[in-house]
């Protein structure tokens, strides 16, 4: 895979819905999103948690789907075809067990998969939880990471991302209320992940409504939205009208650079590199 770096790179991340149990329907929708991406000149796009199969853990036998199912491979072809990196969610079955899988998919056809490592309290009765906080390369030259919905409130992950040289972390979600109670919580909690540990953190989240179970009337369910804050812990976009969208951002790569290179200055400072770690045990 090229690598390539420059200043600044522009990343997009997207607040949609998806059809639940439908992926072949839901590629549909991916890829247009994608196809704006590339027109806006996007290095790499995040969908939402779950998108590809649509989050439901109710009906996660029914609608779960292996690594290897044809509309995981669309998601490739689409990759290749536009030349950008997809970063893209599905409930993932393997064997008998069950994930919430995030993965990379990169214009080389390869695939690089994360399986949310820490799960809700409804997640933990249908789903296994994976074991590694690994970062990953963007064919743009970025180091990234995933913190997934519910794993943004565990402030060590992001951290831990960070002393891996991650640059941006995404956080796509699959999380219901209402749009307000989401730009709250994530204004209160994203800003200081980026502060503390520098990196830009981009949030994405499912939006819209799907039939409720034994009924044909639509109920509210997901909160939409998409926030991303920079290394100085400063909102730089933010799109919570409640429709489907593509928000695009720039990473500073140079910003990035000076607040590793250990600029005396406070303004510059990379706190993780100040810790104690043997005091927290």
């Amino acid at each position: 895979m090229d690598r390539f770096i420059t200043n600044p790179v522009r990343i997009g991340v997207v607040q949609t819905g998806s059809v639940p149990g439908c992926p072949e329907q839901n590629v549909q929708i991916l890829r247009q999103f994608a196809q704006q991406a590339k027109e806006a000149g996007c290095a790499a796009v995040c969908f939402p948690e779950g998108f590809l199969t649509g989050y439901d853990p109710g009906h996660a036998q029914e609608y779960a789907v292996p690594q290897d199912d044809p509309a995981v491979l669309a998601v490739s072809e689409t990759a290749a075809e536009l030349g950008i990196d997809v970063l893209a969610g599905f409930m993932e079955v393997s064997g008998r067990v069950f994930y919430i899988n995030h993965s990379v998919f990169y214009p080389d056809s390869s695939v690089l998969p994360y399986r949310k490592t820490h799960l809700g309290d409804k997640e933990r009765s249908v789903f296994a939880a994976g074991n590694r906080l690994a970062v990953f390369p963007l064919s743009c030259g970025l180091t990234a990471g995933f913190q997934v919905c519910v794993e943004c409130h565990f402030p060590e992950i992001t951290q831990t991302l960070s002393l891996r040289s991650a640059q941006v972390v995404f956080s796509p979600f699959a999380s219901p209320g209402t749009s307000t109670d989401r730009e709250r919580i994530w204004k209160t909690i994203i800003p200081a992940r980026c502060y503390d540990n520098r990196v830009y953190l981009a949030c994405c989240n499912q939006v819209g409504r799907r039939p409720s179970a034994g009924s044909n009337d639509p109920v509210p369910e997901f909160a939409g939205g998409c926030l991303v804050c920079g290394p100085d812990g400063v909102v730089i976009a933010e799109d919570f009208g409640g429709q489907p969208s593509l928000l695009t951002f720039d990473v500073d790569t140079a910003l990035l650079q000076r607040y590793r290179s250990e600029d005396p200055s406070m303004k510059y400072r990379y706190f993780p590199a100040k810790r104690r770690p043997e005091l927290y045990k």
